[in-house]
């Protein structure tokens, strides 16, 4: 199960991976094209939900560098 901690930081990366995608003017889409990963998925990385990844903080850690 993912402890208190491991879900802000998960959120505070997702936030700045999408801040990040914005800036360089990618809109879902294209990211997930790009990175060959589902729209769900970026999504759920941008929102830090490492529910997503079976509350493994190493799955979700994963996705995010592929990010």
């Amino acid at each position: 199960m993912a402890e208190v901690g491991q879900i802000k930081i998960a959120k505070l990366i997702g936030k700045r991976l999408q801040a990040n995608r914005e800036k360089q003017g990618y809109n879902l889409a294209i990211l997930a094209s790009k990175l060959k990963m589902s729209v769900v998925q970026i999504v759920a990385i941008e929102d830090g939900n490492i529910f997503s990844f079976n509350k493994s903080i190493d799955q979700f850690s994963e996705s995010a560098q592929t990010y």
